[in-house]
């Protein structure tokens, strides 16, 4: 799957700030899979233990579906529902063994044990749905580990929504971290939207938090593999232009040493990719602020209410950029593509809104989906909507889509997503992107 990201108007490069820490802080870590914790913050882990700073990590899943690692690990295919489990359960107590090695107890650990690459289904599909998730290699439809908070609780999103959001509150932490938005794989997208739309809810309850995001999955990065511990952790080139800076985080010599031996404790994932973790235990670490895209609403949807987006260098890439915009009653979605052609496309457009006074849980998640004779249909999970006066045309290259806000149900803010497909496979899609809205003016 080829990754684009869409960059908003920049020409200078933003050089990385020092990120710092402060003895008030305490800090939350969401890991989507175990080890994703040690190699995105694990030098920040040693540092705020140093500093007697509050830590806590939530794993979002346990990581028990990553068959190939399985295969490689245990030179034999794991295929039975018990097996998976299993590999769930060493995957836990080697993550314990790694935050343990960093100087973090039992309890600063939080295993939630929804399902291992299944989690951005989830958050897409099955709100309200009639059934819950069933993951694809335990085959179960609940969290399966006894040793879970949420032991039992069906594999649903609003379940997850619930967890994040207590976790957050009952540890009322000064900073968050989670993945990146830009992060290629499903269960980090879907940490960072759950963690978002968690904070946004939170919002009057509890001081709020600084969000910072850190990478892992991005196509081809980081470079060069294997263990490189002097040199330096670089942002991934298109995500350095038109972005706040990143921040770097410097680790002394120790600290390095001391993360590399936490890595090598996740001994199921390292001989399937024997050097790719150990990429990430470098002489820093980086992380980033997320800043949303604002739309005002102008008088007209001309070319001119569009918050212009730099197209990137992406040869015969057909997903160009997207850009948005609004009016003070529609949502407008233009998709910039390379040929004029839609033979063989599919584009699936992702909107899922938060307003201040109703509940996440019951917003719209909308998928739009685009086929290749530009014929519309608007999913809301998997219910199928119909009437709902959503527009498409196309204005030459490029696909423009209308959407009433009244069919978002007037979201304060948002959640975007495009993803591309040629001849039914993935071939592109955007990082998520933050909309705010401002209604009334």
């Amino acid at each position: 799957m080829c990754s684009l990201l869409v960059h908003t108007l920049a020409e200078a490069e933003e050089k990385p700030v020092e990120f710092m820490l402060s003895p008030a802080d305490r800090l939350l870590i969401v890991a989507p899979h175990p080890d994703d914790d040690i190699i995105g913050t694990g030098g920040l882990i040693q540092q705020a233990v140093r500093n007697n700073i509050p830590v806590k990590i939530v794993y979002l899943t346990n990581g028990d579906s990553n068959s190939l690692a399985f295969l490689y690990y245990k030179k034999r295919p794991i295929l039975s529902r018990s097996g998976a489990l299993k590999m769930g359960e060493l995957r836990q107590t080697e993550a314990g063994q790694a935050a343990g090695h960093l100087g973090l107890k039992t309890e600063d650990l939080v295993f939630l044990g929804y399902p291992d690459f299944g989690t951005l289904n989830m958050i897409k599909k099955y709100w309200q749905a009639p059934r819950p998730f069933r993951s694809i290699l335990t085959r179960v439809t609940q969290v399966p580990y006894a040793s879970s908070p949420s032991y039992q609780a069906p594999y649903r999103p609003e379940n997850i929504f619930k967890d994040i959001r207590t976790l957050i509150k009952d540890f009322a932490p000064t900073k968050v971290f989670v993945t990146h938005p830009a992060d290629r794989n499903p269960d980090h997208q879907a940490a960072f939207l759950f963690v978002q739309a968690a904070l946004w809810s939170l919002q009057g309850e509890m001081a709020p938090p600084d969000l910072v995001t850190y990478l892992v999955h991005y196509t081809g990065w980081p470079r060069p593999l294997g263990l490189h511990t002097a040199e330096l952790l670089q942002p991934p080139a298109p995500l350095r232009l038109g972005q706040p800076p990143w921040m770097v985080l410097e680790l002394p010599d120790e600290d390095v040493t001391r993360k590399k031996e936490a890595v090598a404790f996740h001994r199921t994932q390292i001989p399937y990719k024997p050097q790719y973790l150990f990429t990430f235990v470098r002489a820093n670490e980086l992380f980033f602020h997320t800043v949303p895209v604002v739309l005002k609403p102008a008088q007209a949807p001309d070319e001119k209410s569009y918050i212009a987006q730099k197209r990137t260098k992406n040869g015969d890439f057909i997903l160009k950029a997207v850009s948005y915009g609004a009016d003070q009653e529609r949502l407008f979605v233009r998709i910039h593509l390379g040929q004029k052609s839609l033979k063989n496309l599919r584009l699936d457009v992702y909107l899922f809104g938060f307003a201040k006074n109703q509940p996440f849980e019951s917003m719209p998640k909308l998928n739009l989906k685009v086929n290749q004779e530009l014929e519309l249909t608007v999913l809301d999970g998997k219910k199928r909507l119909a009437h709902t006066r959503v527009d498409i045309h196309r204005l030459g290259s490029d696909v423009l889509i209308t959407v009433p806000f009244k069919v978002l149900a007037m979201p304060d803010r948002m959640m975007t997503f495009v993803d591309l497909h040629v001849q039914n496979l993935p071939m592109q899609s955007t990082a998520w992107q933050i909309l705010e809205v401002v209604h009334g003016q």
